[in-house]
């Protein structure tokens, strides 16, 4: 009888698909969004920020105000 195939990889984890935040794309969507109600029009560096910072808008605004992002 022939081999069995070998089994397909598992799709990574949702943590390394979304930078290591741990967010879903939706969740990050959102915060990126309140980013730019509060004023931090750059969605780029909103994102980077909140990927940094693991989702932590706070902490992502304290980055976003030195500048960091």
């Amino acid at each position: 009888p022939a081999p069995a195939p070998a089994p397909a990889p598992a799709p990574a984890p949702a943590a390394e698909q979304s930078g290591g935040s741990g967010e879903d794309e939706g969740e990050l969507k959102a915060k990126v969004d309140e980013l730019v109600g509060m004023g931090f029009a750059d969605r780029t560096k909103n994102l980077r920020a909140l990927q940094a910072t693991s989702g932590d808008v706070n902490m992502a605004v304290e980055r976003l105000l030195m500048g960091l992002d």
